[in-house]
């Protein structure tokens, strides 16, 4: 029998996670190193922890989330756990791995969160909640400077380690203090004992990064020791003084101060029962020795018998310490003296390393700041680059956790300074000069100085690019900026200079004044592409909040500004649909009354209204108000009309953009073209062609052009009311150049009812056609300068043929003959047929040779033929030789040329149709097949049409259209033509042949329509009429249905 484990419950998961997340944040708090991370990952969890100790009871809680966010919180605790259990210096070399795991960790929770559903999370707290999950998703955790420094350090290799003892001094300061050692010459053996521990922790890895790593440090602890063995100090013993004449002032060392063992002055002297002195340390570390290798303890010096403990010598001690101290204060007088601008470039370099050594101690710092040396240090960043290094260097130790020296730096040139060194090549002093820029952004005083220095931040933006030149410095400038994002001044400038994140950081989580402040600089802004992104995916929720009906005026006015400005960008419009923008938007442009906004801020919803409706489609099922209408329903259009006819024309611009942006979606037009046909509009939207605002005229043209689709009669006749705005559109079209406005405007008047002749008639008048023709000779030959880098040429040329297409539907007029035969239509026809790619301009040209080309007959005049006459009357057989008879047309048997007479044949136009005839687009082979049909018509001598295929081997590419049956109407004028052309005996004959004509034309008198079967039905009886077919002409079964 299988037996399987019972699911938990959702209260049981519950329950768990609860207890989980309880024990999880506790452990993470009782991390000591990286404690600002882990306590801010244990913030998060806690917060968690109330949000699901809350939850309703729900189904879609247990597998959809409760589980999932079971599993990962479970992982958090067992990497937190880990953390826990490894020493401090594990953590501090590993402080990178460790901040990615917890952002990683945090995410994945956060992932969670953001699934909880909205019915099982109190009314009161959906926000708390979207907040915790937006939170969570954008975690990010900062590496303790001292941390980042020796991981940094310790990933270097061996080779560049072991040749800058500069580096080797930093990475072993960094590990003593990350360790808790603070003075390494006398707490050395506690200092062995944390790296004891981190070789322990690191014992079975396999890792190539923690080989590394228990490498560099021993290395480095190995050489410590062997300094301190050698009588030299790892810190730069401050008694091992430069060979310097000013130091000849300093009181000697005496040897009473010399520890025996270490060489090194005592710190903590203790004295031996033989009167003896040593180190504290080292002669315990000496007699512990002796006990460990079962010796007697005795007196390294005297080798003398030692039984009682050692006592400390009090009385050296303070000899010491004084001595020391009225040494250092006269190291800090003689640094005085190396540090003026009179001294020579050897002396200021050191001056300023004894500067930093003299720093190491905390008493140190506070006699050199009261002594007035912080100014002469600054003053030194206008020597040389290693001296601008080392005061760079002095001023940042001075500066470390210390308020009051912050505060006397501040009153210098310092910033200044650091910036200009920000601006040089040399990688050391940018890097020196980022660090104290760090250190000095930790007072939000200085943060303000920072800021207000003139390039600060737009270099420390600069060295954060993707591809820094030095990456140390470059993580140092991000925690610069992180710092400076405390001022909201800052927070603008890096906005201006492309860090956008710490301003839409302060937009969401700001009060009301921050968040005003901050949008109002983000609508300001000039917004690349990623920043509109950026912005639409962090703020697009917090800008429609402040646009609620309860928000003050100016978070109103400062969120539709911000709105507008990211509203430009297409992706974006779908993510303010999402936040809700429709419903605020739709009420600031229609709400009248107290409440009503401002003029100026209607005109910008309209505009964030326009850009969201043309960018996406998400608004279609929408509801905009409490009785379900969206933006599509009559009532709204009305009111968007109404609002049009009754406001300033940048209101009406934006509003009509909006209905264009409508009516430019399938789904959406009919509705729009319903309500504006019920509303009796479109004489009033006509009338804005007229409008003396381009902007506005811009608009109207596209929404016209729009409508035009389906409301082409409605626009013809309100076009007729007044000539004014044909004109308009004429003049339009025949300005220089070729802008959006200019195809809109031909594709309008292309989409107008083709047979309209009221219309036609007004366009001749207004001189349409003469300018038409002079306009596509120029976008044929390429003289014309198009706004947009060409892009609406293709539209302008689509459109400008459309229109010139009419007038070739009104032949019967010789008004319209005159014109076509005068600008010659029939030829630039054919050549728009031959060059053009455009599918819309060869079907257009097809169809007006079809047109042209009918009318050929009738203007084609037959000459009379001169007769032949007898040289002498009275003798006829003596006859002069006859004339020459006139050339005439094969086709329609008269005169003929392609201008007068508009004759395919003179045109040469028969090959480039029958090129058309194996194009994709069936509309274009339509419209080939139509031209080429005139060439059989019943006017002309048929046979001679039928020649005039057969030589341009046009037979069987018809003959193919018709057996392929791509479409009703191509099979109609194939089966039309192919009934004539059977008319001809030899063709008949050589057509018989093909066994799928005959099935073709059988295929279409069975299921063609009415006039399909009438032609194959007369196209069969021809090819009965040939003998060795007739065996073919069987009884035709019923198809199978």
């Amino acid at each position: 029998m299988v037996y399987r484990m019972q699911q938990p419950t959702a209260g049981s998961l519950r329950e768990e996670i609860v207890t989980k997340l309880a024990a999880t944040s506790k452990a993470a708090r009782d991390v000591l190193v990286e404690r600002h991370n882990f306590e801010q990952c244990a913030d998060y969890l806690e917060q968690l922890h109330t949000v699901v100790y809350c939850l309703h009871e729900n189904p879609e809680l247990e597998t959809d989330v409760l589980e999932p966010l079971l599993r990962e919180i479970q992982i958090a605790q067992n990497f937190i756990a880990s953390c826990s259990c490894k020493c401090r210096l594990y953590i501090a070399t590993h402080a990178h791995n460790v901040a990615k795991h917890l952002e990683d960790i945090t995410h994945s929770i956060g992932i969670y969160v953001r699934l909880i559903p909205g019915s099982t999370v109190h009314e009161d707290a959906k926000g708390s909640v979207d907040s915790l999950a937006r939170g969570m998703q954008q975690a990010h955790y900062e590496v303790d400077e001292v941390n980042s420094q020796i991981c940094r350090i310790a990933e270097l290799d061996d080779e560049t380690l072991n040749l800058d003892s500069t580096l080797q001094r930093d990475l072993l300061m960094g590990i003593a203090q990350a360790a808790g050692v603070e003075d390494i010459n006398r707490d050395s053996s506690r200092l062995k004992t944390e790296i004891d521990l981190l070789k322990r922790d690191m014992q079975d890895t396999k890792e190539p990064y923690d080989l590394h790593m228990m490498d560099v440090v021993g290395n480095v602890y190995n050489n410590m020791v062997q300094q301190i063995s050698q009588g030299a100090s790892p810190s730069e013993d401050p008694y091992t003084m430069p060979n310097h004449r000013e130091y000849r002032r300093l009181e000697p060392l005496y040897e009473a101060f010399i520890c025996p063992l270490t060489k090194q002055i005592m710190r903590d002297p203790v004295s031996l029962e033989n009167g003896q002195t040593y180190e504290k340390a080292a002669i315990e570390r000496w007699l512990q020795d002796c006990r460990d290798a079962g010796k007697e303890t005795t007196c390294p010096v005297t080798n003398q018998l030692i039984t009682v403990p050692p006592k400390p010598s009090i009385a050296l001690r303070n000899t010491i310490e004084e001595w020391t101290t009225r040494n250092e204060q006269a190291r800090i007088n003689i640094a005085k003296v190396l540090l003026t601008a009179e001294a020579s470039e050897n002396d200021v370099l050191h001056g300023l390393k004894d500067i930093q050594v003299l720093c190491r101690k905390r008493s140190n710092k506070y006699r050199i700041r009261n002594a007035g040396l912080i100014p002469q240090i600054v003053d030194r960043l206008k020597n040389s680059k290693e001296a601008r290094i080392r005061a760079l260097g002095a001023v940042r130790i001075l500066a470390e956790d210390d308020e009051e020296a912050k505060a006397v730096i501040g009153q210098t040139d310092i910033i200044r300074q650091s910036v200009k060194c920000l601006a040089r090549d040399d990688n050391q002093e940018r890097e020196e000069a980022v660090k104290l820029l760090h250190e000095l952004s930790k007072s939000y005083f200085m943060c303000e100085k920072i800021g207000a220095t003139n390039g600060a931040i737009l270099f420390l933006v600069g060295m954060t690019s993707s591809n820094p030149e030095n990456m140390a410095a470059s993580n140092i400038a991000e925690q610069v900026l992180t710092n400076l994002s405390t001022c909201d001044s800052n927070v603008m400038q890096m906005a201006e200079n492309g860090r956008l994140q710490p301003l839409l950081d302060r937009l969401t989580h700001g009060d009301a004044e921050v968040r005003v402040e901050m949008a109002e600089a983000l609508s300001e802004l000039t917004l690349t592409t990623e920043g509109k992104a950026r912005a639409g995916e962090n703020v697009s929720r917090t800008l429609v909040e402040m646009l609620s009906s309860t928000s003050s005026s100016s978070e109103k006015a400062a969120a539709l500004k911000a709105l507008r400005s990211i509203s430009t960008l297409e992706t974006n419009g779908s993510k303010l649909m999402e936040a809700g923008v429709l419903v605020p938007l739709m009420r600031d442009l229609f709400v009248v009354g107290p409440n009503m906004v401002p003029m100026k801020l209607k005109e910008v919803a309209a505009t964030i209204l326009a850009n969201v409706v043309n960018a996406s489609g998400m608004w279609e099922s929408i509801p905009i108000d409490v009785d379900g209408n969206t933006l599509t329903s009559e009532v709204i259009i009305h009111n968007f009309l109404h609002l049009i006819s009754n406001t300033g024309p940048a209101i009406e611009a934006k509003l009509l953009l909006v209905l264009a942006g409508l009516a430019s979606k399938p789904r959406a037009v009919s509705k729009v073209v319903s309500a504006i046909k019920s509303a009796g509009a479109m004489v009033s939207l006509i009338q804005f062609l007229e409008a003396p605002q381009p902007d506005l005229r811009v608009v109207s043209v596209r929404l016209l052009y729009m409508l035009s689709f389906y409301m082409g009669q409605e626009l013809a006749d309100g076009l007729r009311v007044t000539t004014r705005q044909l004109s308009t559109l004429v003049k339009l079209i025949g300005a220089s150049g070729v802008t959006e406005e200019q195809a809109f405007a031909a594709g309008l008047l292309a989409n107008l009812p083709i047979q309209d002749t009221y219309l036609t008639r007004a366009l001749l008048d207004e001189g349409a056609l003469p300018m038409i023709v002079s306009r596509i000779n120029e976008v044929k030959k390429g003289v014309v300068k198009s706004i947009g880098g060409g892009r609406h040429n293709a539209a302008f040329m689509k459109g400008l043929v459309g229109v010139l297409v009419r007038f070739t539907f009104q032949l019967d007029d010789p008004q319209f003959v005159s014109v076509a035969q005068e600008y010659d239509l029939t030829t630039l026809f054919t050549e728009l047929l031959q060059t053009s790619t455009l599918d819309e301009v060869q079907q257009s040209s097809a169809q007006a040779l079809e047109n042209l080309s009918t009318k050929s007959k009738s203007l084609s005049v037959v000459p009379i033929q001169p007769t032949q006459e007898p040289m002498f009357p009275c003798f006829p057989c003596m006859a002069k030789p006859p004339p020459p008879k006139v050339a005439t047309c094969v086709l329609h048997g008269g005169l003929c040329s392609v201008k007068t007479t508009f004759c395919l044949v003179e045109a040469d136009a028969i090959g480039p149709l029958i090129a058309c005839l194996d194009h994709r687009n069936t509309s274009l082979v339509e419209a080939a097949m139509g031209a080429l049909s005139t060439t059989l018509m019943d006017t002309v001598d048929i046979d001679q049409g039928v020649a005039v295929l057969h030589q341009a081997d046009a037979v069987h590419p018809i003959l193919t259209i018709m057996q392929e049956h791509r479409t009703e109407v191509l099979r109609q004028r194939a089966v039309w033509m192919v009934e004539r052309i059977l008319r001809n005996a030899d063709m008949a004959q050589a057509i018989s042949i093909d066994s799928g004509v005959h099935t073709s034309l059988v295929d279409a008198f069975r299921y063609g329509n009415f006039h399909a079967k009438q032609l194959a039905e007369k196209a069969l009886k021809t090819l009965n009429k040939i003998p060795q077919f007739s065996m073919v002409m069987q009884p035709v079964a019923p198809r199978k249905r």
